[in-house]
């Protein structure tokens, strides 16, 4: 069934593009600054908002004229696995008048004429090379900063906020930080930082500290098995209270979920803790697998492959906080490098 409001909104947005010749961005700047509620798959990060790329994919989808076009994908085996790839478009399966048309047929070809000879957003790289990508969030919208290079102008790289480029002023008031300002900023703090972090002494030190911190005490493991022996008294009696046969049964079914859940989640935290209280392991066992994971990082610094680079990063890097009040770059760093982004395999490591 149409919703007459949606369809209202699809309606302006083709006049829009055709009639009045407006572009991508000034139908999403309009649609934003109106407060139209956007399409419900862009609600993920960050403020709602109308885009340049959801404009587009709403003036090619032919399902406004009524038509439904499917089977444009297949399986197919490619090297030693079975994947998904594009049919072409000879084998589309096209089915006319399959829903009511919100555009007009001549509104439709209009638009479609008017784009043709333009492929929107083809031909950019999957992997960006910019060492910061995804790694800002915008305070005012939540939409992750992109890296811009102008091309034909003088102008240096920056990064910039998403929400500014795909809906622009009506979302975020687009602040730029220049590019090698702050590359520059972060490269030199990791190099600071492994000054130290590559000294085996003051790393053993870091990690005995760090390890000594996070190893739980044996009062709080008393405490979880407490917790966990008081879920248990409870359940074993909200089990006794329905073999008696009472009225309100599906009450007692989601305590008992509930409880259920609480336990499970006891258990796997005792688990843990105890894990990590009785672990053995040597500090110079771990400071060598640090060690070793770091070697040759300033290479990788300076002329590593660019997923490598930012994996490197984002080991020292714990966020970025962008200030736009004062214009101000702070950033945070974990105290020794984050695990997960380092070949490291040790047998249990600290939150650090």
């Amino acid at each position: 069934m149409v919703d007459p409001f949606e369809a209202e909104v699809v309606r302006d947005i083709f006049a829009a593009y055709v009639s009045r010749g407006w572009g991508l961005a000034a139908i999403a700047h309009r649609l934003n600054e109106r407060g139209v509620p956007p399409p419900a798959s862009l609600r993920r990060q960050g403020r709602p908002a109308w885009t340049k790329t959801t404009i587009w994919a709403i003036l090619r989808n032919p399902i406004y004229c009524g038509t439904l076009v499917y089977a444009k994908t297949g399986y197919a085996e490619i090297g030693k696995r079975r994947g998904k790839v594009k049919r072409a478009a000879a084998e589309h399966i096209v089915v006319e008048g399959a829903f009511p048309a919100i555009v007009s047929p001549e509104l439709w070809d209009a638009a479609q004429a008017k784009h043709e000879p333009r492929r929107f957003g083809m031909g950019r790289p999957w992997h960006r090379p910019y060492l910061l990508s995804g790694m800002i969030t915008c305070e005012h919208c939540g939409k992750k900063f992109q890296a811009h290079r102008p091309v034909g102008r003088r102008e240096n790289a920056y990064y910039v906020c998403g929400g500014y480029v795909a809906s622009g002023r009506s979302v975020c008031d687009g602040l730029r930080v220049p590019m090698a300002y702050l590359d520059a900023a972060i490269l030199d703090g990791i190099h600071k930082r492994l000054d130290r972090v590559l000294d085996r002494e003051v790393l053993r030190q870091h990690l005995r500290e760090r390890l000594e911190a996070d190893r739980p005490q044996e009062n709080a493991i008393d405490t979880l098995r407490t917790r966990l022996s008081e879920t248990r008294r409870k359940i074993d009696h909200l089990i006794a209270l329905a073999a008696t046969g009472p009225e309100d049964l599906p009450s007692l079914h989601r305590a008992l979920v509930r409880l259920e859940g609480e336990h499970q989640a006891l258990e796997a935290e005792l688990v843990a803790a105890t894990a990590r209280r009785d672990d053995t392991g040597s500090v110079d066992e771990i400071a060598d697998a640090l060690l070793g994971a770091l070697s040759g990082s300033r290479e990788v610094l300076e002329a590593g492959e660019p997923e490598e680079r930012k994996r490197l990063v984002r080991a020292f890097l714990r966020g970025i906080d962008i200030r736009k009040p004062t214009r101000q770059v702070v950033l945070s760093w974990f105290r020794l490098p984050a695990p997960e982004n380092l070949s490291v395999t040790v047998s249990w490591w600290p939150h650090i």
